[in-house]
């Protein structure tokens, strides 16, 4: 039994080396494979040469399309808010309408 023992320490650095060997040639095979698969992919260049320089997505009813509608003006912009009832509120706008018109100053409420 102890001779056993003895030669699994001796073997354990050797089968530690072997398996680490293995490991590497399976990291630079892998890394192999994968440099071979990127050197079968288009390049940016072979790309543009094939699809042209929008590689075929751009619409061709872009052009046709109406321009977009302006901007609203300032003024139609505030005829908006008024007519819809937007203009800011604080939540204690009555209270502090009241306030106001009895004579005291916004800030005391």
């Amino acid at each position: 039994m102890e001779i056993r023992e003895a030669c699994e320490r001796e073997m354990l650095p050797i089968a530690n080396r072997i398996a680490r060997e293995k490991r590497i040639s399976e990291q630079m095979e892998a890394r192999r494979l994968d440099n071979e698969e990127k050197a079968k992919k288009p390049t940016y260049e072979q790309l543009k040469a094939k699809y042209g320089p929008d590689f075929g997505i751009q619409n061709p009813d872009r052009a046709k399309r109406a321009p977009p509608a302006p901007a609203p003006t300032v003024e139609q912009l505030r005829h908006h808010y008024e007519h819809y009832d937007l203009q800011f509120k604080p939540r204690n706008h009555d209270e502090l309408e009241d306030h106001i018109q009895r004579g005291f100053s916004p800030s005391s409420v």
